[in-house]
């Protein structure tokens, strides 16, 4: 998501959430990717409030951005509520401008 010069992107967010998790209808469902809020942010604030869930959160502070010196924690895991994150990491890489995010998912007992 790219927000507008200076702000958050709150409504780019909030569509998003909403996208995802109609599309999903109730199935398990991960939003993941350069989301460009970080975890305290209004941007953020949007997914969860839609009812999803930071993969991540055990593992913040966890920075990806810029892969050289990461600073920021702008790349997300989000899940729908049942999924559970485990064992995130962010290893070095030079692939891109940002480093990968990997998090073990595990669906919900059946």
């Amino acid at each position: 998501m790219q927000p507008p010069p200076g702000r958050e992107p709150v409504v780019q967010a909030r569509a998003v959430a909403s996208f995802a998790l109609g599309y999903a209808a109730g199935r398990p469902l991960v939003v993941a990717g350069d989301l460009n809020t970080e975890p305290d942010a209004p941007g953020f604030a949007e997914f969860t409030r839609a009812g999803l869930v930071d993969a991540l959160a055990a593992a913040r502070p966890l920075p990806t951005s810029p892969a050289d010196d990461p600073r920021e924690q702008i790349d997300h895991v989000l899940v729908s509520p049942g999924l559970t994150g485990a064992d995130a990491v962010a290893p070095r890489g030079t692939a891109s401008d940002h480093l990968p995010v990997a998090v073990t998912l595990t669906l919900p007992p059946a």
